[in-house]
């Protein structure tokens, strides 16, 4: 049976690549016209990338436990 990750919009996830390089994007929700997910990056906050772009790189990735989630980025502050 394969191990199937399914990105929930809302939540943080981790990703890794190499050279011990790592950044933390929210999964924003799937586009039904890509057919793939879009992220939001913690650092970079209104710049939406695939799913699949940041996949071609990582080579590893995790999802952040809410506890320790970061903020959204586009959150209104109070």
């Amino acid at each position: 049976m394969a191990n199937v990750f399914e990105f929930v919009p809302g939540r943080w996830y981790r990703f890794h690549y190499p050279g011990g390089f790592s950044d933390e994007a929210r999964c924003k929700g799937f586009d039904q016209k890509r057919q793939t997910y879009l992220v939001e990056f913690r650092g970079d906050p209104g710049a939406v990338v695939t799913l699949t772009d940041l996949l071609i790189n990582a080579y590893k990735f995790e999802e952040i436990p809410a506890a320790v989630a970061p903020p959204s980025p586009t959150a209104p502050r109070s």
